[in-house]
Formats: structure tokens, sequence, C-alpha cells
């Protein structure tokens, strides 16, 4: 039997305005019930079970598996966040390693995570002499930026119209992509 862990199940991402839908019972904390309901009549149709001692219902805010989850999306773990705003600089390749190994977890929070982090990679390839310079400790800096300054990851709302971006890896393959879809160069 396979085993799951960690399962969450989102609650409504509004408490309308703390509306009643019978006395002492608010919308929202209603909706989340019946959500609750439904996914626990499905595990219990599939046969599975759950640890009631090892369970937690129904809280605004939690952390799970190294993110904070709440009614507004997933954000990363500030005790996480500080542990690498604090991260001293690296003296040899392990270092380097250790750094980017705490950061990859992050990488969603972080645009063009592989260019930012590429002269830290650098560092990592075989053979390369360990020379921590202006490019490195800058990478690190960003790297450190922009999970301060990380937004709330939340899911696509289909019903309204969106665009999506895809960075590219090399400025050349953009270049290529942009002629390609016949859009202007900036």
């Amino acid at each position: 039997m396979p085993y799951l862990d960690d399962v969450c199940v989102k609650g409504p991402k509004t408490t309308y305005d703390e509306e009643e839908i019978e006395p002492g019972i608010r919308r929202y904390v209603a909706e989340h019930l019946s959500n609750m309901d439904q996914v626990l009549a499905d595990i219990e149709r599939a046969g599975a079970t759950i640890s009631g001692h090892k369970s937690d219902f129904c809280y605004a805010s939690m952390i799970v598996v190294g993110y904070r989850i709440d009614r507004n999306g997933r954000h990363p773990d500030m005790k996480k966040v500080e542990k690498i705003l604090t991260w001293p600089k690296p003296t040899n390749q392990k270092d380097v390693r250790m750094f980017i190994g705490v950061c990859v977890y992050y990488r969603i929070w972080i645009i063009g995570f592989a260019m930012v982090a590429e002269p830290l990679f650098l560092l990592l390839r075989k053979n390369a002499p360990f020379r921590w310079e202006s490019e490195q400790c800058s990478a690190m800096a960003s790297l450190k930026e922009s999970l301060c300054t990380a937004p709330a990851l939340v899911s696509i709302d289909y019903s309204e119209p969106f665009r999506a971006i895809f960075v590219a890896i090399r400025k050349r393959s953009l270049v290529n992509i942009r002629k390609k879809l016949g859009l202007r160069q900036t």
C-alpha cells in the first residue's frame, strides 16, 4: 500500500467578510468543512486511512514541507529563509554546494534561478579552481534578495485571462524565439 504524507486541503480564498450562514457558523468555515468532508470521503472510498493524532485540521496558516501555506498561497518558510540570509561566504566547493542545495528548494520564487546562480555553479565544475570573486558574491546576494521579496505562489485562475512567459536560458535563444513569433526586439 502506498504511503502518503502531508496532504493538504486548501480552504477558501476569502473570509466573505465574516458572513454567517447560520448563527455562529461563518460561511468560509462551513465551506472549508464541506471540502474536508469531500476529501475524507474520497480517502475512505479509496480504502485508505489517516492517522488522527498526526493530523491537523482547520488552520489559517501552517508549515508544510518547508513552505508556509495560507489563504494567499504558498510562501517560503521564514525560518529557512533566515538561514539562507545569514549564510556565510563560502570558502570551498562543499560550502557552495550546500548553499545552492538550500536555495534550489526555493528556486520557484527566483526568476531565472539558473542564470542568477550560474557563477556559483561554475565553481562546482570538475577541476575548477575555487576563486570567490565579485561575480559569485553578487550571485549569492541576488539569490538572498530574491527570497526576501518572494511573492506568494497561487494556483492559476483559469476563469481570468493570463499570459505564460518563458525565460530563455541564453539570450541568443530568446532572440530566435522572438523572431519565430514575429515579435520585435526590445
